[in-house]
């Protein structure tokens, strides 16, 4: 349990856990294993899937692609034609761009700080790309005709994105906060105007889905081809290079790194 342990911290207010490290209890996210060969989860927690999947295939969708996709088809519940920028083209915002793509949204634009990962973002259905820079709001009004997107998706848990995703949405259009900003963290979203242009702020927590009727809705679109999955896995690790696996997350190498045991 050497790669869960971190999750200790003494003073926090933390759910239910089974699992102890050298005597004291390890805090894991949602109740679930984390980096571990075996893990004591609650029924509620098990989806029951087929034999045929990979698992580290299924393994995506149960966190990333459930958010991701989710926040487009659920939370947001972006409809065909609707215009989509997506800030921050990680795992995350990958799996938004291809859920808004699944949609039939039209343009879906992609903002993120790294080159590569806007090349990867075409692969999910992203029909432009432009720099997570000072220039960004003036590119996402030159593809919109003056008039900003109807639906903006913030995908890192940046104040100053957030700020900028806000802007980029027309009158009446939606922003949803995908990514989750470290506590204490605020945002400048002014009451004023979103009173005036009547925009509307949502939180997406896990893609508003309910993991017994939609992750296995989500693989039945894997095998039929509809949902890139294969396509995500940048890298496979061994647990013993999951320091490395952690350093080429952070520099933005991967679109998703995979623990294989």
């Amino acid at each position: 349990m050497n790669g869960s342990k971190n999750f200790n911290r003494k003073g926090r207010t933390i759910a239910w856990s089974s699992i102890r490290w050298r005597g004291e209890p390890v805090y894991i996210l949602a109740g679930l294993g984390s980096f571990a060969e075996y893990a004591v989860v609650r029924e509620a927690s098990c989806v029951p899937i087929s034999r045929d999947l990979p698992l580290d295939i299924a393994a995506l969708v149960g966190c990333a692609v459930a958010t991701g996709v989710g926040a487009a088809m659920y939370t947001a519940g972006v409809n065909a034609g609707e215009s989509v920028a997506v800030f921050g083209a990680g795992g995350i915002g990958l799996n938004i761009i291809h859920g808004a793509q699944l949609c039939g949204a039209q343009p879906i634009i992609a903002i993120d700080a790294s080159e590569a990962k806007a090349a990867l973002a075409r692969q999910f259905g992203a029909t432009h790309s432009l720099p997570s820079d000072e220039t960004t709001l003036a590119g996402i009004q030159a593809l919109t005709g003056g008039r900003g997107v109807d639906r903006a998706f913030e995908a890192v848990g940046i104040p100053v994105l957030q700020e900028r995703a806000f802007e980029a949405i027309r009158p009446s259009g939606t922003l949803t906060l995908v990514g989750t900003a470290p506590n204490g963290s605020a945002s400048n979203l002014p009451g004023a105007v979103i009173t005036r242009t009547e925009k509307v702020i949502r939180g997406c927590s896990y893609g508003s889905v309910n993991p017994q009727r939609d992750i296995p809705l989500l693989l039945d679109l894997y095998a039929a081809g509809k949902l890139k999955l294969d396509q995500l896995i940048t890298r496979r690790y061994r647990l013993g290079d999951i320091n490395q696996a952690y350093a080429d997350m952070l520099s933005g190498e991967l679109a998703h790194g995979i623990i294989v045991f």
